[in-house]
């Protein structure tokens, strides 16, 4: 009998089907034979010569577990600290990212954010989930970040995409040129999209003014029902107002000309205003008698929004990161090049280091958004720090020196419980130091008139940086009774 020859073995050995199907034509089996090819000898054996292979049991069958995840949105303004988020997100064994939205009045302009977060999301493994950005502005136009602010993001991107670098002996770039951002709707016509088609209750981690969220539930209140928890990074509730309000006066200017503030939502040009009636921010300096957080102070209304929706919704949970826990959580380039070593991709750990020495140079840098999702991860895997009922402080008490507990290790070293929070709408212009503008300020309002809420007043700096770099030691799930409920199908 002839041996195959060397293109016929190629072609046979591609697979199982192909090998039965040119061994009988090749070597003279039978199509009713089971044929099995021997290369070496070119031998046709008959189906009652073959080894049958045995059945599989139950136990050879069952599928290695996967760990249960819970579906999230993300709602960003696209800052540094957001880009620190998808890192920690990008490794976590708990979180199923579904969308990412950005806010139009946050940090991300139209034209770079999304680019931005897409370059950052690829570059961490997560080039797959949808990017959005915000409709128009906020519900309640009164102020953005510093022009500076966001054009300096956008610049720093665009050398993180193109600038070539050496990375191990090779030219590259820090985060890949062709990332784009893939969605056909916007941030609030994403976000209502991924509630009405998940199988289960979505967590929302929002680290924004809450302006894309406020517009989703403004056209259809009936989602809430749908989200599990809503983690929020925002307010400076229960805290001494001159160590926690962090927007200032000189914020409200660039290059000269004090531009930051808008007299009325809507109004395009102010500069026909009288410079004395428009001093500082609506005539108040608000680094003086500020009493907010600036996520609250983007669009007030929005907050309102999510507080009154909330309050018709009981179930679901509330988590609320407070710029007080934030006061001893600073971000520095030294402290990330060195915990940075935990990052095995070399491409990545550049980035990330370069973001922490872009970040820095940029002004104060706290930990602030990635404060806030591992915050939402050890929620989430049960892990809660020290809780105390808000009625046990005065409003002006500063809850951000509280001593930790050992016992408890986690990034939020204490927690206030409120029954029921709300936000202040009043502005006003004509308030003159000691004495406060009330507006954006987050407060205790009763059970009645607002939802329940626990916000977490005191960070744990070293709990913070060994989790954010080991997100796979979170552990899993604490309650998928509760956060994988199965929901009922959504009719359109």
């Amino acid at each position: 009998m002839r041996l195959p020859s060397v293109s016929l073995v190629l072609t046979v050995a591609i697979t199982q089907a192909q090998e039965c199907k040119f061994s009988w034509k090749a070597l003279g089996c039978t199509p009713k034979d089971s044929c099995k090819l021997k290369l070496a000898k070119g031998l046709c054996v008959p189906a009652s010569n073959v080894t049958k292979p045995a059945k599989a049991t139950k136990a050879s069958k069952a599928k290695p577990s996967t760990p249960l995840r819970v579906p999230l949105i993300y709602d960003m303004d696209g800052n540094y600290d957001d880009t620190l988020v998808l890192y920690h997100l990008s490794r976590s064994p708990i979180v199923n990212l579904r969308a990412i939205t950005l806010a139009a009045n946050g940090f991300a302009t139209q034209h770079g954010g999304p680019v931005n977060m897409a370059a950052a999301a690829k570059q961490f493994g997560l080039a797959d989930v949808p990017i959005a950005y915000g409709e128009g502005y906020g519900l309640t136009d009164i102020s953005n970040f510093p022009l500076q602010w966001r054009v300096e993001i956008d610049l720093w991107y665009e050398r993180c995409r193109y600038e070539v670098v050496q990375l191990d002996g090779k030219n590259a770039t820090l985060l890949p040129p062709d990332a784009a951002p893939r969605s056909l709707l916007t941030s609030h016509q994403l976000i209502a999209k991924v509630l009405r088609s998940s199988r289960t209750p979505v967590a929302i981690l929002a680290t924004g003014p809450l302006s894309n969220i406020a517009r989703a539930i403004q056209r259809d209140q009936s989602l809430l029902a749908r989200v599990s928890a809503v983690f929020v990074m925002g307010s400076n509730y229960h805290s001494d107002p001159k160590l926690s309000n962090n927007v200032y006066h000189w914020q409200m200017s660039w290059g000269g000309r004090e531009s930051g503030c808008l007299e009325a939502t809507g109004e395009e040009d102010d500069r026909h205003l009288d410079a004395e009636q428009t001093r500082g921010c609506r005539g108040a300096e608000m680094s003086e008698v500020g009493d907010t957080e600036w996520n609250v102070f983007l669009d007030v209304k929005a907050w309102d929004v999510l507080a009154l929706a909330l309050l018709e919704h009981p179930a679901v949970r509330t988590y609320m990161l407070t710029s007080s826990a934030t006061l001893h959580m600073p971000v520095t380039r030294d402290g990330m090049t060195a915990q940075s070593g935990a990052v095995r991709d070399p491409r990545s750990r550049a980035f990330l280091i370069s973001l922490a020495e872009q970040f820095t140079n940029a002004g104060e840098a706290k930990w602030w958004d990635a404060h806030a999702a591992v915050m939402m991860t050890e929620v989430l895997a049960g892990i809660q720090g020290p809780t105390r009922d808000s009625a046990e402080f005065p409003d002006s008490t500063d809850v951000g020196s509280w001593p930790l507990r050992s016992d408890v290790p986690s990034v939020c070293g204490g927690w206030i419980r409120s029954d029921g929070w709300g936000v202040g709408l009043e502005w006003r212009s004509l308030v003159q130091a000691p004495k406060r503008n009330p507006y954006g300020k987050v407060h205790d309002v009763g059970s009645a008139r607002g939802p329940a809420a626990d916000f977490c007043v005191a960070g744990n700096v070293t709990r913070m940086e060994e989790l954010f770099w080991n997100a796979e030691d979170i552990g899993e799930v604490a309650e998928p009774a509760f956060y994988l409920r199965k929901l009922p199908p959504v009719r359109v």
